[in-house]
């Protein structure tokens, strides 16, 4: 999933910046209901996009996976087959049926994929080219790892709610008794950076 948020804003960081690189804005403003539908329209796109990115990877995984070691063990512990733990009460992820744990992850991917697109759309709604938004968001994308590296508890908590971090298996390993809360501050960006991208855009002036 990696690929798959780096692939993300590739294909959303043109979706608002493009339209003042190529001086479209100045068309799209003063078309009839041009910010309001155009908003919308490409908003809807950019997700539609990230679903269809999320749909290809995780097709291929499984398609893979199930041509080497078969679909079946849905049912085993995942301490025995998924994480680098035995089966132990002191973490009881380990104890769930792996396939739950495998739809847990799946879930926490796509919120993390939503995530990174709406903060892709909320900088590319502020920026005047696709190449500023694309090494911005890859910044903001990676900036967490900041939070990791220099603190531990509430800092790594934190950072566990961002799209670079909510992907990765050990979050279900390190805050399975809580992961409302990285789900929480992963909805929270997410809702905020899109509202943030849709009002930008809609009250951007057009690039002549």
């Amino acid at each position: 999933m990696i690929l798959g948020s780096a692939l993300v804003v590739a294909v959303v960081s043109p979706v608002f910046s493009e339209e003042h690189q190529t001086r479209m804005s100045a068309l799209l403003f003063t078309s009839r209901n041009g910010r309001e539908k155009d908003t919308l329209a490409k908003i809807m796109a950019a997700f539609t996009a990230a679903v269809l990115i999320y749909i290809v990877i995780v097709s291929f995984l499984f398609l893979t996976v199930g041509a080497v070691y078969g679909f079946g063990g849905g049912k085993c512990m995942s301490g025995t087959v998924l994480i680098s733990f035995y089966v132990t009460p002191s973490f009881p992820v380990t104890t769930m049926p792996a396939g739950a744990i495998v739809l847990l992850m799946l879930s926490l991917d796509l919120l993390a994929i939503f995530t990174i697109c709406a903060l892709t759309l909320c900088v590319s709604a502020h920026q005047k080219t696709a190449f500023h938004t694309v090494v911005l968001t890859l910044a903001f994308w990676t900036a967490p790892l900041l939070l990791r590296l220099l603190f531990n508890g509430a800092g790594y908590l934190l950072a566990s709610g961002t799209p670079m971090f909510l992907v990765m298996t050990g979050i279900l390993q390190d805050w399975y008794g809580m992961l409302f809360i990285p789900a929480g501050i992963s909805a929270c960006i997410l809702v905020c950076a899109a509202l943030s991208g849709w009002n930008t855009w809609r009250k951007a002036e057009a690039s002549v």
